[in-house]
């Protein structure tokens, strides 16, 4: 709903598989006629309430409900495996923080033999 009471597509105009999907879903479970559907649902996408808006925007809610499931379950089936990657990465690095670690214990700029000698050597 938009702050004047009327509800709004969530789907813009050019974007064609998501008004495909909507029109579909109205003729399959409403009986609507292929030119009826598609003529529903881009009259809703230019924000024109036709004879069947609140058909396309229950649809679209619908849509928008099945798909964060089917994305849930997706997330929850890879769960597991995204746990025991990211345990495996930390075991990873750990095993080449040595590898990784300077190997220097002076400072850069100083010497690895000693002091510079004062003079000349006889």
């Amino acid at each position: 709903m938009t702050a004047t009471g009327t509800a709004t597509v969530c789907f813009g105009p050019t974007n064609y598989a998501v008004r495909d999907a909507i029109a579909r879903r109205l003729v399959d479970r409403h009986g609507l006629s292929h030119l009826a559907a598609h003529t529903a649902v881009a009259r809703a996408a230019a924000g024109v309430p036709g004879r069947h808006h609140d058909l396309v925007l229950a649809e679209q809610d619908a849509l928008i409900e099945e798909s964060l499931a089917q994305l849930k379950a997706f997330t929850e089936a890879i769960a597991p495996a995204v746990q025991q990657l990211t345990a495996t990465v930390v075991r990873l690095m750990d095993a080449l923080e040595p590898l990784t670690a300077p190997r220097r214990t002076r400072p850069a700029w100083q010497s690895p033999y000693g002091p510079q000698q004062k003079g000349h050597r006889r």
